[in-house]
């Protein structure tokens, strides 16, 4: 018979990981391994002055201390000038909602109208 395997979230991860747990630490470098590499891509791409990251796991300084160490350790294996302010949205978790919302209001100005 299989166990049962109750859902985590993020915070608990992270207090697994900061426990000494194992597995917690690997999830959380690997999402920071895969995060990083895309963070990369854009500033390599595109060149911005500032990318922003949105979403609840944003506003934990020490996850964007990591993602911007790794960017730096990318960068600078690749020989890579430019220099680019990682940061957090203003709205944290509710960026995506806010996105959303814009979105579907270009899509949908008359909706919008007042009769």
């Amino acid at each position: 018979m299989s166990e049962s395997l109750a859902p985590v979230d993020a915070p608990q991860i992270f207090e697994k990981a900061k426990q000494g747990d194992k597995l917690a630490q690997n999830c959380i470098n690997d999402m920071v391994h895969w995060l990083s590499l895309e963070v990369y891509n854009l500033i390599t791409s595109f060149n911005p002055d500032r990318l922003l990251i949105g979403g609840g796991i944003s506003i934990r300084d020490d996850f964007l201390e990591m993602i911007r160490n790794r960017v730096g350790t990318l960068l600078k294996q690749k020989g890579a000038t430019v220099t680019t302010d990682i940061d957090r949205c203003r709205f944290c978790n509710a960026s995506n909602l806010i996105g959303a919302v814009a979105q579907f209001l270009s899509e949908y100005p008359t909706l919008l109208a007042i009769k």
